[in-house]
């Protein structure tokens, strides 16, 4: 995934300090095991790769310690993340693209919530598509 500055600085200060750590895992694709693939792990355990758990409750206490109220974890930040992209306006096959997504529905059907300010946009979108034209060619405000 594209990462924004600040976090990819804050992967690369980690990677510093402790290496990443390369391990063969399985691939899953749509509910079903693909093939082997090997990939590196940024946060991985002193002894091998962290376990899931591990990376959730690591991720609770980040969240704690700034101050975010509710439940934060791995699969609401990548919601989150998938939703700022869908609500900046980024198209939706690249959406797919950087998340490792397959299809649209399960990018539009799981990982992504209507914000206030996309709802917003879209009902000024229908407002500046209807509302009649001034003579100085500007249109009526609601």
């Amino acid at each position: 995934m594209p990462l924004a500055p600040v976090i990819a600085d804050a992967l690369a200060k980690l990677a510093s300090i402790r290496k990443p750590t390369s391990v063969t895992l399985p691939w899953v694709e749509q509910g079903t095991r693909r093939e082997q693939r090997e990939v590196r792990l940024v946060v991985p355990g002193r002894s091998g790769p962290r376990h899931e758990s591990v990376l959730a409750r690591a991720v609770r206490e980040l969240a704690r310690r700034a101050g975010i109220d509710g439940r934060v974890t791995l699969h609401s930040l990548r919601k989150y993340y998938t939703t700022v992209l869908g609500d900046a306006g980024v198209p939706l096959k690249v959406i797919d693209t950087v998340t490792g997504h397959e299809s649209h529905g399960l990018t539009l059907g799981v990982y992504t919530t209507p914000t206030a300010a996309g709802i917003e946009r879209s009902r000024q979108a229908v407002q500046d598509a209807l509302a009649p034209s001034r003579e100085d060619g500007t249109r009526a405000s609601a």
